[in-house]
């Protein structure tokens, strides 16, 4: 396990900069939050994972989540990001 996270960590090359070394300009709207918790955004069947979580949505879901699941997450970031 040791060598997998060695080789992860320092055997592939990096393609950007670390973190801070680029200013990062401000967002013309700062107030761009979404409660991702609410009805609107998941659907019926989204699964429930017990105690503690539940149905909540959690951080990593945007990414471990079946698209069936994320899209209208994926749809609103689009429509905000003026990615169309």
């Amino acid at each position: 396990y040791n060598a997998v996270n060695s080789i992860l960590a320092n055997g592939i090359p990096a393609l950007s900069y670390a973190t801070g070394q680029n200013e990062v300009g401000t967002l013309i709207n700062q107030n761009q939050n979404r409660n991702l918790n609410i009805a609107d955004d998941k659907p019926n069947d989204w699964p429930n994972r017990g105690e503690p979580y539940n149905y909540r949505w959690l951080h990593n879901d945007i990414k471990k989540m079946a698209y069936l699941y994320t899209f209208k997450a994926f749809d609103e970031m689009v429509k905000k990001g003026e990615l169309k």
